[in-house]
């Protein structure tokens, strides 16, 4: 004959207490396999470090959507007749030396910038010489066309951009004359709309929407990003996400 043992009213209320403390309550119209982790908060889990990305383009842009500075020096630090041109990769340029001829260096051409949607047809504000700058010494120079140069010695100047073949030949370009001695002068070049009144030194940075085309994968995995054929160094974007 079995034999059992009953358990007073202090054993009753702790197997009760240690069954509470593990249930879980029940919800009116949910049943135990409820999935309340929507499709859209997945993927919008899924997708955070390329919109935090997106948006951190965005806080740290003036002008919004659009790019305030659209050109970048695209070239690779060399010396031209005593005179080094040094890309620091940072959107500025440091010129040392003492010119033994004339210079004209180019350095950022018509291929290296959106020129039909960016420029073609607008008027834009060039910027970026030091103020030492002069027609006879050094300045930072655009040739528009064929037929047209501006300079700019330190106070910028606007240029309206022209459209089909006579942009073909359009580049910035740094100038130093002849026997003149550049001591670790820094240009800080500059292309924005001439609507935008804050001319303040700001390197190319990528618009929105091409941070919004970059391909999720390569953001989220951390891998080199090149937007329009510039480095991600230069654009000084960091595609690493950590929470």
């Amino acid at each position: 004959m079995s034999t059992y043992n009953a358990i007073d009213q202090n054993g009753v209320k702790y197997l009760y207490d240690a069954i509470n403390s593990e249930k879980v309550s029940k919800e009116a119209g949910k049943g135990l396999s409820t999935n309340d982790f929507t499709t859209k908060e997945k993927n919008d889990l899924a997708n955070m470090p390329y919109k935090v990305l997106a948006n951190s383009y965005l806080l740290k842009r003036t002008v919004g959507w659009t790019c305030k500075n659209y050109i970048y020096p695209a070239f690779e630090t060399q010396e031209v007749n005593g005179v080094t041109f040094t890309n620091n990769g940072d959107g500025t340029v440091t010129v040392n030396g003492t010119a033994t001829a004339g210079i004209s260096f180019i350095i950022c051409t018509k291929d290296d910038v959106d020129y039909a949607n960016d420029f073609e047809g607008k008027s834009i504000f060039v910027n970026g010489a030091p103020g030492s700058s002069s027609e006879t010494t050094y300045y930072l120079g655009i040739k528009v066309d064929n037929n047209t140069w501006r300079k700019d010695t330190g106070n910028g100047v606007e240029i309206a951009c022209k459209s089909g073949a006579t942009a073909s030949s359009f580049y910035f370009y740094i100038e130093v004359k002849n026997g003149t001695t550049v001591d670790n002068k820094i240009f800080k070049p500059m292309a924005v709309m001439a609507s935008v009144l804050d001319r303040s030194f700001e390197p190319k940075n990528p618009t929105v929407k091409e941070v919004l085309d970059l391909s999720k994968s390569d953001v989220i995995a951390g891998n080199p990003i090149s937007l329009n054929g510039l480095k991600t160094k230069q654009l000084a974007i960091d595609p690493v996400i950590t929470f």
